[in-house]
């Protein structure tokens, strides 16, 4: 595999972007994806002295499970594979988020937050904040 050449400082800036994303993740997806692209990116710089061949194979079949973490981690690890930055890579989890299932519940994560709350706070079910049912 030809690959472009990055500079260490490059390197160590992606890399420590990409770890501040992992650790701000919101959900197991969104943290997969960034722990694939760190691997893929040490794979990129280091070449083949960095992780096993059944690691690397095990990362790139990723891409193509059912399960959506294991994707995005397999996503993430070709994406930094192939040595794009981390703006680049965001831009390929945002696109994921917006075609699929995924982007669709993520998207509406806050109004499902709300209404469970709001239905949470009346037993009845039918106010609107302004409960005067026994609980």
């Amino acid at each position: 595999m030809a690959q472009k050449a990055m500079t260490e400082h490059d390197f160590q800036r992606n890399l420590a972007a990409a770890e501040t994303l992992a650790r701000i993740a919101q959900n197991s997806v969104e943290y997969n994806f960034w722990v694939g692209y760190i691997r893929g990116l040490r794979r990129f710089y280091y070449g083949e002295n960095f992780g096993t061949k059944d690691e690397h194979s095990h990362l790139i079949a990723a891409c193509d499970s059912s399960y959506q973490a294991e994707k995005m981690l397999g996503m993430g690890y070709r994406a930094g594979l192939i040595g794009q930055n981390v703006h680049q890579a965001y831009t390929i989890f945002k696109e994921f988020c917006h075609s699929s299932l995924y982007g669709i519940f993520r998207h509406f994560m806050p109004i499902w937050k709300f209404l469970a709350t709001f239905w949470l706070q009346c037993p009845a079910g039918k106010c609107r904040g302004n409960c005067t049912l026994p609980a």
